[in-house]
């Protein structure tokens, strides 16, 4: 298989895990986002799912953000899931020189 070619699976294969990890922080946020609204809990309880659901937050942003940023510097205009940015077109100008 070409060199270029393992290249792009390989960017593909890691944005296919930074997804799965992104639906899944995004599944488990949504699970405790009902349990913080359902269950009645004790203000120790609140505050550590509070904690827990600004983990994940966190978390589901910096995935996005990767993933994103893997899309973009892959080079590859199939994995870009918006319109061409500053960014890209700053880069593709950067590849042409």
């Amino acid at each position: 298989m070409p060199k270029k070619k393992r290249e792009n699976l390989s960017v593909a294969q890691e944005i296919d895990g930074l997804e799965e990890k992104l639906s899944l922080c995004r599944r488990n946020l949504e699970e405790l986002n009902i349990r913080l609204r359902r269950e009645e809990l004790s203000p120790e309880a609140r505050r550590a799912l509070e904690k827990e659901k600004n983990n994940l937050t966190s978390k589901a942003s910096s995935y996005e953000k990767e993933t994103e940023a893997q899309r973009i510097f892959s080079g590859n205009p199939r994995f870009h899931t918006h319109k061409v940015h500053r960014c890209c077109r700053s880069h593709s100008r950067a590849r042409e020189n």
